[in-house]
């Protein structure tokens, strides 16, 4: 039995929080940018690439890119 609130997320399959976030590209921003920025290692660059399902390196002013946690 379930009892109290659900979140929809978890109904879905989807995962709130962290696991969810998304970054919208700024004009300047590089994936191994928004890594550093965000994740806090530049290196981590590969994760966004991966997860996101990129086959290049260029990214688009206004892209969202889901970020691992």
């Amino acid at each position: 039995n379930v009892y109290g609130w659900v979140d929809a997320g978890d109904v879905s399959g989807q995962t709130s929080g962290e696991e969810c976030r998304t970054y919208t590209v700024q004009a300047g921003d590089s994936l191994w940018a928004i890594a550093q920025k965000l994740l806090g290692n530049g290196n981590r660059w590969q994760e966004i690439s991966t997860l996101n399902g990129l086959t290049s390196t260029t990214i688009q002013v206004d892209q969202q890119l889901k970020l691992p946690q």
